[in-house]
């Protein structure tokens, strides 16, 4: 397996670090286009591996090349997102993926689609439950109106309620949604191309409705922000940095990063296009509980930056966690055995970090990134206290973060 080594050279002076655009925001967009024939001018679409596989699959789909597997690889907002676009039209399709999405369970997605249309027939094709599936669909004449369980994943409701906008649809939402902040990016984008909406208590209703001519920019990805926050938590007192494109003002959830990292000593300032992360003080906690659910892709991170403060973290709201690009619970567990932090699962949904700070005892440090884009990601900022580290599997930061690594050195860091 591919591995790159990190060897820090010197601290930075400042750097001024470019993030990429938000996929999140972009897939929903790309999806919008294939339904309404491209009325949506996107500015800063996402670079990211998982935005262009979407564009690349959608217009596999518009050129009616529905003979040929639509493969998702390791992208699941690809593919609950295409599972929910194909089930509404006249056509058969096979939806697949790799050996780690194979593992990603899509039943409370299709047992809501199920629901819609009897003559909607979709198959598990391996495992009942988990892709692939081979999807029989239909155009529907009139509104969608079904419930779906999303504890496992807001995906399942964002998919449901982007496709179903051409006819309406009402969507009742069964149990805690998780990654509820993802569901408001949603509703809050619809809102900006001014797509009407309803949410009465647990329910979403959207007129069928057209979607008008219009320009729309992209904003920058806060979840990309993450690992610089980590980084600078680790740096001594005075290090900043600039990070081009990100505003206060903005739908992502992950913009929390800003109060969170304030417990190790960053300080967030936030002007017209930038913000400034500087350390001005060592951490005022040794320990620190908080519930994720709203922000699971800040876990990896929050475990490394606390892991490497001495900080010991009580996390809620993680069951989701294994259900990503890897079992994050038990990656980060396997990688964090190896600086001497010991991450213990209390109940299916909370976990510990004890923290005892031996990373000043370690000289050499190979961080597996086990498919996992935020893995790899969340480990590189150790760099900073560990002499010589190394990360296989480095090239999975393409799936969200196709730059990362050139980012990273501008902060004084070589890689090889």
């Amino acid at each position: 397996m591919n591995k790159l080594n990190i060897y820090k050279l010197q601290t930075g002076k400042a750097p001024t670090i470019d993030v990429p655009a938000s996929k999140s925001i972009s897939n929903r967009l790309l999806i919008l286009n294939a339904l309404y024939g491209n009325r949506i001018q996107i500015q800063n679409l996402s670079e990211s591996e998982d935005t262009r596989l979407l564009k690349l699959l959608l217009e596999q789909f518009s050129q009616n090349k529905t003979n040929v597997p639509f493969d998702c690889q390791n992208a699941g907002t690809v593919f609950r997102f295409l599972t929910a676009f194909l089930s509404f039209q006249p056509a058969s399709f096979s939806l697949t993926g790799n050996s780690a999405m194979k593992k990603r369970p899509v039943f409370p997605l299709v047992d809501a689609i199920k629901k819609i249309d009897s003559n909607i027939e979709i198959t598990y094709l391996e495992k009942p439950g988990y892709p692939p599936l081979k999807i029989h669909g239909k155009k529907l004449p009139g509104e969608i109106n079904t419930k779906i369980d999303s504890s496992i994943s807001s995906q399942f409701i964002t998919a449901l309620l982007l496709a179903g906008i051409p006819t309406g649809i009402t969507l009742e939402i069964d149990n805690q949604p998780a990654s509820y902040s993802y569901i408001q990016m949603t509703l809050s984008l619809l809102e900006q191309l001014r797509i009407h909406y309803q949410l009465c208590q647990n329910t979403i209703t959207i007129p069928a409705q057209s979607v008008q001519k219009q320009d729309i920019f992209v904003e920058y990805d806060w979840s990309s922000a993450a690992p610089w926050y980590v980084l600078t938590s680790t740096m001594p007192k005075g290090f900043s940095m600039q990070i081009f494109g990100l505003q206060q003002n903005s739908i992502q959830g992950d913009q929390y990063l800003s109060k969170l990292f304030k417990h190790m000593g960053v300080q967030t300032k936030f002007y017209q296009s930038y913000i400034k992360l500087r350390k001005i003080s060592y951490p005022d906690i040794q320990e620190l509980t908080f519930d994720t659910t709203e922000i699971p892709d800040t876990v990896p991170y929050l475990l490394t930056a606390c892991a490497a403060n001495k900080i010991n973290l009580k996390l809620t709201g993680i069951s989701q966690l294994r259900y990503k690009e890897s079992d994050r619970i038990e990656a980060m567990k396997q990688e964090l055995d190896k600086t001497g932090s010991k991450l213990e699962l209390c109940s299916p949904d909370s976990l510990k970090l004890h923290s005892p700070g031996s990373f000043n005892k370690i000289k050499d440090l190979t961080v597996h990134s086990h498919g996992d884009h935020r893995i790899a990601m969340a480990f590189a900022p150790l760099a900073s206290l560990i002499e010589n580290i190394a990360i296989t599997g480095y090239d999975t930061v393409s799936k969200s973060y196709p730059t990362f690594w050139n980012e990273f050195q501008k902060c004084g860091f070589q890689t090889q």
